[in-house]
């Protein structure tokens, strides 16, 4: 397995369980509050949130939310990255009602008007520091 990425992606579960914060950052590391340089994402990545989401909508109907948290977008390491990446959006994006994106990328500000077009889930970008609030907007009921 690779080293872990200075990145996260917090799962907000349905109200009454706890989130849950993926293992792509380290433990106790302070990335989300400092620039790191970012690896480009692998193929693996996709397949460790793919097994965590699906054991998550095995015994639920969907998820609240998803928040992806890196100050910049990496790209994919290969096209098979880029490949398991689509093929993890187009299995689960029926089941997930909001995503957030805590980003100062700048593809982060477009990436929500052309997700709408593909995706059932709600989108919605959130400067980088603003974390805590793209996890509230991810918990908050539906209007």
């Amino acid at each position: 397995m690779r080293s872990l990425q200075p990145w996260a992606i917090t799962i907000a579960l349905n109200s009454g369980e706890a989130d849950r914060l993926l293992p792509f950052e380290e433990p106790g590391s302070t990335s989300r509050n400092s620039p790191q340089s970012l690896s480009a994402l692998a193929a693996e990545d996709f397949q460790a949130l793919t097994t965590e989401v699906n054991e998550y909508l095995a015994g639920h109907p969907d998820l609240r939310g998803i928040l992806i948290h890196a100050r910049v977008f990496p790209g994919w390491d290969s096209f098979a990255a880029f490949v398991a990446h689509m093929r993890f959006i187009r299995d689960v994006h029926t089941r997930v009602e909001r995503v957030a994106l805590a980003s100062d990328s700048p593809i982060a500000a477009v990436g929500p008007a052309i997700a709408k077009h593909f995706v059932r889930a709600q989108f919605r970008h959130f400067p980088y520091a603003e974390y805590d609030d793209a996890l509230q907007w991810l918990k908050a009921p539906a209007v």
